[in-house]
């Protein structure tokens, strides 16, 4: 309950410097997607975990992220029926602040030099009101179609964000996406350690504040770096 109170809180108190006068802003950019990059699995019962941060208050709106399929399931992928859960989480007490099933479009991005298709997607969250220097967590996993056989991946792209990977079936797991954790697949982290994934975090800030800066509070993210694996399983198995 003291977990709760301190979230909401929070936020109301920022969202009343957010007034009529807001502009419209990328408020976190992970970076951009790389031209053969490798991803994680969010498909069917897997999901993955990325942190980020704001600089000044702000109202989040949507967020868009790119993703891969196997170039032989691209066509069950685009065929309208693929949705995901996402939720927007404040991480140090575990708290969602907005979550959903969404459908995805399938927005053709890049053929990889494997022949997977990549493909970014854009999902509205509705009004999120976020403070600066807060560690926030968007977790995407569920992916599925109605033929199920589509597997779909998150796309790295090694940034500054902290990343988990997590499973929740018979045999549940939580790892960072690290070097130690992933030899050979997490081979190229960004500047946190971790193999993080392609997301952009969108919305408003109050008119005349400018952008938030993207790039993360290295102090606050410092906070997360050991507790996200095991946050994320309890915050997953607490849903299930």
């Amino acid at each position: 309950m003291r977990f709760t109170y301190f979230g909401t809180s929070v936020l109301f108190a920022f969202g009343l410097f957010l007034t009529s006068s807001a502009v419209a802003s990328t408020l976190y950019s992970d970076g951009p997607v790389e031209s053969n990059p490798g991803g994680w699995l969010i498909d069917g019962d897997h999901g993955v975990i990325d942190s980020f941060t704001v600089s000044q208050a702000a109202t989040m709106t949507s967020f868009t992220f790119d993703l891969q399929v196997w170039g032989s399931e691209a066509a069950n992928y685009s065929d309208g029926s693929q949705t995901v859960d996402w939720s927007i989480d404040l991480n140090e007490d575990n708290v969602v602040l907005g979550s959903g099933t969404s459908a995805l479009s399938g927005t053709y991005l890049a053929t990889t030099s494997g022949g997977n298709k990549m493909y970014s997607e854009t999902i509205s969250t509705g009004n999120i009101a976020l403070a600066p220097g807060v560690i926030y967590t968007l977790d995407l996993s569920d992916a599925t179609n109605d033929s199920g056989s589509v597997d779909v991946y998150w796309n790295e792209d090694d940034g500054p964000s902290f990343a988990t990977t997590y499973y929740s079936g018979s045999s549940p797991y939580a790892n960072g996406i690290t070097s130690a954790d992933y030899p050979g697949l997490c081979t190229n982290p960004g500047s946190t350690g971790y193999c993080s994934e392609s997301f952009t975090i969108s919305g408003t800030v109050p008119g005349g504040g400018g952008p938030p800066s993207s790039t993360p509070e290295p102090a606050s993210l410092m906070l997360l770096g050991s507790g996200l694996a095991g946050l994320s399983f309890v915050r997953r198995l607490r849903r299930a």
